[in-house]
């Protein structure tokens, strides 16, 4: 009987995927429970406060992207002055 030592080629990539599956297993489990945790302490013993801070946070990010189009709004329209006034001074000429 002969014990061979060489290294196996894909032995420890088998493993090392096996042990990553296991690992995104359990971060999958810890923040089911987290989420599980959360609901029961927080949501359902403070439902308004919940309602409101959705509300809230939905309020701030819509001024967010208003203010976003009104600036691309805005530079659409500088530019658009620019280019008129480079067109009128060709024309002029």
């Amino acid at each position: 009987m002969n014990i061979d030592f060489t290294e196996n080629k894909y032995g420890h990539f088998a493993l090392s995927g096996i042990y990553l599956l296991r690992c995104f297993k359990h971060l999958g489990l810890g923040a089911w429970g987290l989420a599980r945790l959360f609901h029961e302490r927080v949501i359902k013993r403070y439902p308004l406060a919940i309602i409101l801070a959705v509300i809230l946070s939905s309020i701030v990010l819509c001024a967010v992207q208003i203010g976003k189009a009104r600036a691309e709004r805005d530079n659409v329209s500088h530019e658009l002055y620019v280019t008129q006034q480079k067109l009128d001074s060709l024309s002029a000429r």
